[in-house]
């Protein structure tokens, strides 16, 4: 079972990022594949290419491409095990000067998740998850970091 999505984005630019103009067109793709090996288990695949706006030097905007591997399993009385993999590149079309090296800014993020959730009632839902994102950029000195995340939380469906 899935879903794809696509389609031509095409973006025009008035001189209001640092006097740059012009326009882009570029493809943008969206799917998510869902597969069940057993009963109480999911598999998601998820691949996205989109445009995304720039705050970054005279780039207007940039492309997002990722993939994500999600996996729920419900185990009986409640509870349920989510574990989570995922890649992103972000390319910028622009050359930039940054700390003395120009280049194209890339960027790299790799994401790893972890989580277990309890439900309470059928629109309570309690948790805990560990998440850790860590991205590589060729501007190394400025965009790399790397983030560990552990959450618990309360959510409410209504």
């Amino acid at each position: 079972k899935g879903k794809l999505q696509g389609g031509l984005s095409q973006r025009d630019y008035d001189d209001g990022n640092g006097g740059v103009t012009g326009n882009t067109k570029n493809w943008v793709v969206s799917t998510a594949l869902l597969y069940k090996p057993v009963e109480r288990t999911d598999l998601t695949l998820q691949l996205v290419r989109k445009l995304e706006e720039s705050t970054f030097s005279s780039n207007r905007f940039y492309i997002h491409q990722s993939a994500n591997l999600s996996m729920t399993h419900r185990f009986p009385h409640k509870l349920s095990f989510n574990l989570g993999l995922g890649a992103i590149l972000d390319k910028y079309p622009e050359s930039s000067v940054v700390a003395g090296k120009s280049s194209n800014r890339r960027d790299e993020i790799y994401t790893q998740s972890i989580g277990l959730d309890y439900t309470l009632q059928e629109w309570v839902k309690v948790g805990t998850s560990y998440s850790h994102r860590k991205r590589s950029s060729v501007f190394s000195g400025l965009f790399n970091y790397e983030q560990h995340l552990m959450s618990v939380f309360m959510r409410l469906t209504m």
